[in-house]
């Protein structure tokens, strides 16, 4: 009488084992995308605004878009206006980097601007020089 094997087929615990690795290197993959993109610039494509540029004419850059980065240093709550005047110390990184003041309307933000903490700015110049925020991301 012939005998039966008693080991089980060892290719179908094989592929469920690469399986798994599969989804676990795909899910590794996308966690890593995620974090990169959180970690990388919020305005991409956007330039840093030279301090230089707006304090010899403000006018000649109007209606053009930048982005600020840096530390609020002060903030003012504007009377007659709906929002805040802020004045933002770039960071080293930038141009010519100092402090420039930023008008941000009521309505642009969700979160609290405070003093001392950094963030990162997309302005865009108005008619007579002065940035004005239209989008805010804390960093």
């Amino acid at each position: 009488m012939s005998r039966r094997s008693r080991s089980r087929p060892k290719n179908k615990s094989h592929l469920a084992v690469y399986i798994i690795i599969a989804l676990a290197v795909l899910a590794a993959a996308a966690i890593g995308f995620i974090m990169i993109r959180k970690s990388s610039d919020p305005f991409p494509g956007i330039k840093e605004l030279n301090r230089a540029d707006l304090l010899e004419g403000g006018r000649s850059i109007n209606r053009n878009i930048y982005r600020i980065t840096g530390k609020i240093s002060e903030r003012r709550t504007l009377s007659g206006e709906s929002g805040a005047m802020i004045f933002v110390n770039q960071t080293d990184e930038a141009p010519n980097h100092g402090t420039i003041p930023v008008r941000v309307p009521q309505g642009v933000t969700n979160i609290n601007l405070e003093k001392g903490f950094s963030y990162v700015f997309k302005v865009k110049i108005n008619r007579v020089g002065l940035p004005v925020a239209l989008d805010v991301k804390a960093q």
